[in-house]
């Protein structure tokens, strides 16, 4: 039996402006690990395509108890790198 399991995923950011309603304005593809001691890791890529533009990744760990106990994320807004943590 595996010792952990796996969740992907996609996320359509979609506008709800007069005009523009359910136009595809951005999105986000994840996957979530469980391990079996509870932890879990969470792998996202984030865009959204309006101007000025922002790619983001992150990279996060949470305890069994949900806390977080580690994170990276990097950003770049109108194609220049903006700063990571």
């Amino acid at each position: 039996m595996s010792q952990q399991r796996t969740r992907r995923g996609r996320i359509s950011y979609r506008s709800l402006s007069p005009g523009e309603a359910g136009r595809e304005h951005g999105r986000e593809q994840f996957h979530m690990t469980f391990l079996a001691d509870g932890r879990r890791t969470l792998s996202a890529t984030c865009k959204n395509d309006e101007t000025p533009t922002v790619l983001r990744h992150v990279v996060m760990t949470y305890e069994a108890n949900g806390r977080p106990s580690e994170a990276c994320v990097r950003m770049d807004v109108g194609g220049d790198y903006s700063g990571s943590v």
